[in-house]
């Protein structure tokens, strides 16, 4: 099985940028119709003012916009120099038909909008069906959209990361590398690592370093245990013990993207309104924990 090669545009001394996912800002972030409560240009100098100058852009960020409003985004990144070198967006391999055509413009409007960004890594879940429900056909029409995908990135320079999570095509370590042998070939496509559900945190280094050579990118977010439907800090969450994970990967990952996918206060107490700027100032704490194992590694 081939290793991923590295390809795309890159990111300057990227070994220890903290990327900070803006799906955090979104309080319908998991509601049906994603509806933005305050638009991303809007949040910029909040983020500016945090130091968070590089950028992993939600889709849904970005795909109600027109390409003329993600280019007056990218302007407004550009005074206040930030970057976004990762878009993450949501792919449906499986569908057909007139809905597989709505899919197909709605890619190639991020990819556009990817280009204009400057992204060098477009990260996708790798479709909403777990792995063990996917049909041989299904499996076969949804590897031929993954290669179409990387087709439509390699022409524009960027790479294509399939996240391993719940659900899709990478819902497990025997899934995930079924896939990659499937995608041999295709140099352009790489993962992005974020621990299974049910791992102990032993069992999600011994998995990282498995898929270390195709890991390109990778998610940061821990929760107050392995049940919880929220998410909290990094160093205090019990799901995974970040203290042995973080510098387990940041060793051996150097050249790779980390990215803080969630922190504490995504969802707000009972009886109190969602703010982002607290959801902005525990990321800072989390970035804080990140350069602390970073400088140990």
């Amino acid at each position: 099985m081939p290793t991923f090669k590295h390809f795309g545009k890159s990111l300057k001394n990227k070994q220890m940028k903290l990327l900070f996912n803006t799906i955090m800002l979104e309080i319908n972030r998991w509601t049906e119709h994603h509806k933005i409560t305050i638009p991303l240009i809007e949040l910029l100098e909040s983020l500016k003012k945090a130091d968070f100058n590089n950028l992993e852009i939600w889709q849904y960020h970005i795909s109600w916009l027109s390409l003329d409003e993600v280019k007056k985004l990218k302007s407004k990144m550009n005074s206040l120099n930030m970057s976004a070198p990762v878009i993450g967006a949501y792919v449906k391999l499986h569908l057909e038909n007139n809905e597989a055509e709505e899919m197909d413009n709605l890619i190639d409007h991020l990819i556009s909008s990817a280009n204009i960004l400057g992204a060098s890594i477009f990260k996708i879940l790798p479709g909403f069906i777990p792995s063990n429900k996917l049909n041989k056909k299904t499996w076969e029409q949804s590897v031929q959209k993954i290669k179409e995908l990387a087709d439509k990135l390699k022409a524009n320079n960027i790479q294509l990361s399939l996240e391993t999570h719940p659900n899709t095509m990478c819902d497990s370590k025997e899934s995930t590398f079924r896939l990659l042998n499937d995608l041999s070939g295709v140099d352009n496509i790489g993962l992005c690592y974020q621990p299974y559900d049910e791992q102990s945190t032993e069992e999600a280094m011994q998995t990282f370093t498995e898929m270390l050579p195709h890991i390109i990118h990778i998610h940061l977010q821990n929760l107050p245990n392995a049940n919880a439907e929220t998410t909290t800090f990094l160093e205090t969450g019990n799901w995974m013990d970040y203290k042995k994970l973080l510098p387990h990967m940041l060793k051996s990952a150097k050249n790779k993207i980390f990215s803080l996918e969630f922190t504490e206060g995504i969802f707000p107490p009972e009886s109190e309104n969602f703010d982002p700027q607290i959801v902005i100032n525990n990321a800072v704490k989390d970035r804080v924990f990140f350069n602390k194992m970073a400088e140990k590694s």
